[in-house]
């Protein structure tokens, strides 16, 4: 929890400095984005496979590097997933699953590859730390809070949170960005869940 706290810290001060640049610049600079996802969950077990549909909004603050063509990304971002279907438990039984979440902090090293005519291409890898704000399954018959340890049976409650990887690209052309990454949980948010990977394109302005 200390070192979480110690995360949480450091992105909100750097967030908390001002710039107006773009990438490319010495300058510091701010990126804000609209996201889409397609997050893939597979069971223990078993072949059993879910594939969520999600929309999310970020921002980030990017701190350049001296001289050299790095930066270090902070940022945060809310996301909304949802899915139709099988159950984790039972594969027969269908329902509707509705969460939110907030990625807090963001933390990306990204090399930037200037290409010429304000183009620029900037691969990037980093860790971040992902908060459950709720989350419902809407059944047949009932509703159930997929947190509540009273409603959900031990192999089916989520975790309320989760450490997160991520490795993608960003194709800026002037202030303007387009880019994919790709990403996944370093720890089960659900026991009976093996893997959570997520593929996510964003488009976005930085300034």
């Amino acid at each position: 929890m200390k070192r979480i706290k110690i995360l949480l810290a450091t992105a909100l001060l750097s967030m908390g400095l001002t710039a107006t640049a773009q990438p490319g610049d010495k300058e510091n600079y701010h990126k804000v984005n609209v996201e889409y996802s397609l997050m893939n969950v597979k069971m223990d077990g078993g072949d059993t496979k879910q594939n969520w549909n999600g929309f999310g909004v970020g921002y980030s603050y990017n701190i350049k590097m001296g001289d050299m063509p790095l930066h270090l990304e902070l940022g945060a971002k809310l996301d909304y997933h949802f899915y139709n279907g099988n159950t984790i438990i039972d594969a027969t039984r269908t329902a509707k699953y509705n969460v939110f979440s907030a990625t807090l902090p963001i933390m990306n090293l990204g090399v930037d590859i200037d290409l010429g005519k304000n183009v620029m291409l900037v691969p990037y890898a980093g860790i971040a730390y992902k908060i459950y704000i709720g989350g419902k399954e809407k059944g047949d018959t009932d509703n159930r809070d997929i947190f509540d340890k009273d409603v959900m049976t031990t192999d089916e409650l989520w975790s309320r949170s989760v450490g997160t990887w991520q490795i993608g690209v960003d194709a800026f052309y002037k202030r303007y960005f387009i880019g994919a990454y790709y990403g996944g949980d370093l720890e089960k948010t659900c026991p009976q869940a093996n893997t959570y990977k997520t593929l996510n394109f964003r488009i976005g302005y930085c300034f």
